[in-house]
């Protein structure tokens, strides 16, 4: 979810099982329809302690190399997973990496989401949920990578959870839990290792919702090393929810919890 946060470091680090594929269509082309998708596995990387729903869908996979537009692949009204995975993203000059960013479009006129942070690095990785509203096709558009950089990305749709306490490590999205109009829940995060070589750095917590009229509440702001953050949340509508956190250094580790 992008928010109109100014951060200090962002690093959308997560786990995903990926496997890279063939390159993708040229940038500027019109994107074609997909072949039939493969399965991929794909694992969360904030951990929950409740039972999982099963969903018989089968994962969305893309890919292709450099700065291109991938084919394209259709996606249902709902909550998606989106993975990504990059490697041999050189500068051009020296030994290090260069700027990689990647956006999904599609041809409504006013959509276009970030899919990545836009980090300067030879290799990464990423993985949060995004919210479809409208179904139809949809293609990634990696605006910035190297020639030579090769990427995946994955969709699978999100499951629920009855779980209402994860933890993880770095950014990361949870399954959806089921919060309910009218209660009001006590929501206690606490991290640590939130630190570079700069110092502490942003560590930004949301809660959103499923549907557009629940979409993003910003629970924690701080730039801090660690600490635990307890407040009083009032749902007005029932619906899944689940936590974003949208920004924290790769080993920050966190646990948060609604009672």
């Amino acid at each position: 979810m992008t928010q109109s946060i100014k951060k200090k470091a962002l690093a959308f680090v997560v786990s995903a099982c990926l496997v890279l594929a063939v390159p993708g269509t040229a940038l500027g082309a019109s994107p074609s329809p997909e072949t039939a998708p493969s399965d991929a596995v794909v694992t969360f990387s904030a951990q929950d302690s409740g039972s999982l729903s099963t969903l018989a869908v089968a994962s969305k996979r893309v890919s292709g190399r450099g700065a291109n537009s991938s084919k394209t692949v259709a996606l249902t009204k709902g909550v998606w997973a989106v993975s990504y995975q990059y490697t041999r993203n050189y500068a051009s000059y020296g030994s290090g990496g260069t700027y990689f960013s990647a956006y999904l479009d599609s041809n409504k006129l006013s959509y276009r989401k970030s899919l990545t942070d836009n980090r300067s690095a030879v290799t990464g990785k990423g993985r949060h949920n995004i919210l479809i509203t409208d179904a139809g096709r949809y293609w990634v558009d990696v605006s910035s990578a190297s020639a030579r950089a090769n990427w995946v990305v994955v969709f699978t749709k999100v499951g629920l959870t009855t779980a209402k306490k994860f933890s993880g490590v770095g950014e990361a999205d949870t399954k959806r839990f089921k919060l309910q109009a009218g209660k009001t829940y006590r929501f206690t995060v606490k991290y640590s290792g939130n630190r570079d070589t700069f110092g502490a750095s942003n560590f930004i917590v949301w809660l959103t919702g499923s549907s557009s009229s629940s979409y993003g509440k910003l629970l924690v702001n701080d730039i801090r090393v660690g600490r635990t953050v307890t407040k009083l949340i009032k749902i007005t509508k029932t619906d899944y929810y689940w936590l974003n956190i949208d920004s924290a250094l790769p080993k920050a580790k966190w646990t948060a919890a609604f009672r």
